[in-house]
């Protein structure tokens, strides 16, 4: 989402539209639902200030899917928990969009403005959108469809169109051996890539406090 005006007063445009057909695909992701017919879950777009340009590109692995409230995009995502603390905010995380309060809402609008603000933007290495709660297939990332379908965002035309991005920071080594994968080693030969450690739950190897700190670091290279 491209982010006109403050957080909470006023809309927002997307450009995921374009640099999806230019891709070749759509970030979609069927799957069964509860009735067995078929449903589709949208990626969610890329979170860019349109007034300030980005200079870190902050990637994780997998997508998550795009909410009834396209405010709440990423909302329960787990590096929301560092951000809020690089920035001074609360920490308070939102488990469920659905059931988010209005002060949850306002506080997660206002965190994610700091945040573009700051000159981050973010986004996802594929486009195949994680589901919370899916039963995990050893080996495998809990994405819905083919797990061999791997569907990468158009990440190197988002690069062009935002030449001013110098850094490429991975949320967990999972996203960058990704990246690596789909677009090779080259495609980060003008670019400071840095490897952070993952903001999720289960890497305990690091405190929050250690992760902020690290990725503090990293935003300022």
């Amino acid at each position: 989402y491209l982010y006109q005006r403050p957080i909470g007063s006023g809309s927002m445009n997307s450009t995921s539209e374009k640099n999806a057909s230019e891709k070749g695909h759509t970030s979609t992701t069927s799957t069964k639902g509860a009735m067995g017919g078929e449903s589709e879950l949208v990626a969610c777009e890329p979170l860019v200030h349109s007034n300030i340009k980005p200079r870190v590109l902050l990637l994780g692995h997998t997508a998550s899917p795009k909410p009834r409230n396209p405010q709440l995009a990423y909302c329960e995502r787990s590096m929301w928990k560092i951000l809020s603390r690089i920035h001074g905010m609360p920490p308070e995380s939102i488990s469920d969009a659905a059931s988010a309060t209005a002060a949850q809402m306002e506080n997660y609008q206002l965190l994610v403005n700091r945040v573009l603000q700051s000159g981050i933007c973010i986004w996802d290495v594929l486009g195949n959108v994680h589901v919370k709660g899916r039963p995990k297939r050893k080996g495998k990332r809990k994405t819905m469809g083919d797990d061999n379908d791997a569907r990468p965002n158009a990440l190197l035309v988002f690069l062009k169109e935002h030449r001013s991005i110098q850094t490429i920071a991975f949320i967990g080594a999972k996203a960058h051996g990704e990246f690596i994968k789909q677009f090779g080693k080259d495609a980060l030969k003008e670019y400071n890539a840095v490897i952070l450690p993952s903001s999720s739950p289960a890497n305990s190897r690091f405190t929050v406090e250690e992760k902020a700190n690290r990725w503090i670091s990293a935003f300022q290279n």
